[in-house]
């Protein structure tokens, strides 16, 4: 067998595990999740995959594990399926600290994400404050999908409105490249950054969190 999953190897450069299902039961239970991370930890340890087989990100956070860290992604050859990314974000945003410049005031911000990520987002976000940039993440449960789905990437701007209109105060929203459709302004519901701006009062930005 570990012959069969070597040849397997040689010929794709590396696969990722995601979550799937059908309609509102998209994601699993945090029990099944972690069952899920280990076995695929096992199976690369038993049939010497390391660097070839990976879970998502959701599929450790769904499960309450703890992500792997930076040095483990290689050259995230699966970010597009959701591996890595917040780890690769995180890495970027520290090294962007290391010369960030300090404002005169404190500038009030406010970002959306999906539920799963929001407290490791908050976190980092919080190393701002010493710099006189306070981002206060609002997590947006997914109502368009089912509050199964908890990745950033499927949240839309209905749910956003819905949840957190007239609830924000600062300057303006960032919002996650993540969520838009690839190389464009609109969110998976159809609406723009522009409609979401309008609708709250505030400009919005796309950032790549």
């Amino acid at each position: 067998a570990r012959e069969k999953y070597a040849e397997i190897a040689d010929r794709y450069d590396d696969t990722a595990v995601i979550t799937c299902g059908i309609g509102k039961a998209m994601f699993p239970p945090e029990e099944i999740a972690k069952n899920a991370v280990r076995q695929i930890e096992a199976f690369r340890g038993r049939h010497g995959l390391d660097g070839f087989v990976w879970a998502s990100d959701e599929m450790y956070l769904a499960g309450g594990l703890s992500l792997p860290e930076f040095e483990e992604y290689g050259d995230f050859e699966q970010i597009e399926n959701g591996v890595g990314l917040y780890r690769l974000f995180e890495h970027d945003f520290l090294l962007m600290l290391d010369t960030a410049p300090k404002r005169s005031e404190m500038l009030e911000l406010d970002s959306v994400s999906g539920v799963s990520i929001a407290p490791l987002m908050q976190a980092l976000f919080d190393r701002l404050l010493p710099y006189n940039y306070r981002i206060t993440v609002h997590p947006v449960i997914n109502d368009f999908f089912g509050e199964s789905v908890t990745v950033s990437g499927l949240v839309t701007a209905r749910d956003i409105l819905a949840q957190w209109r007239g609830k924000m105060g600062g300057k303006a929203l960032l919002v996650p490249q993540t969520m838009l459709r690839e190389n464009d302004t609109v969110f998976l519901d159809g609406q723009t950054m522009g409609d979401v701006s309008e609708a709250l009062g505030i400009p919005v930005f796309k950032v790549s969190a």
